[in-house]
């Protein structure tokens, strides 16, 4: 779909998707341990929506030792 320049906008600008495996491993695990994006993002010193999307990319995957990321 084609749409004049004005109207189009780079959503997620500003963050930063580079992730060691090792900050992966870590977020998954104080998530699983049911510790809140905001506390993960402020013990590893990222944007919540990054961990966020980390989670996301993880799920995805398919990885499995993920708890679910909302509930039904």
């Amino acid at each position: 779909m084609d749409m004049p320049i004005d109207e189009k906008i780079i959503i997620l600008d500003g963050l930063d998707f580079l992730w060691s495996k090792k900050d992966i491993e870590h977020v998954v695990s104080m998530h699983n341990k049911g510790y809140h994006i905001k506390d993960i993002s402020k013990d590893i010193n990222r944007n919540p929506a990054e961990v966020l999307l980390a989670l996301v990319d993880v799920a995805v995957k398919g990885k499995v030792g993920i708890r679910p990321l909302v509930k039904r």
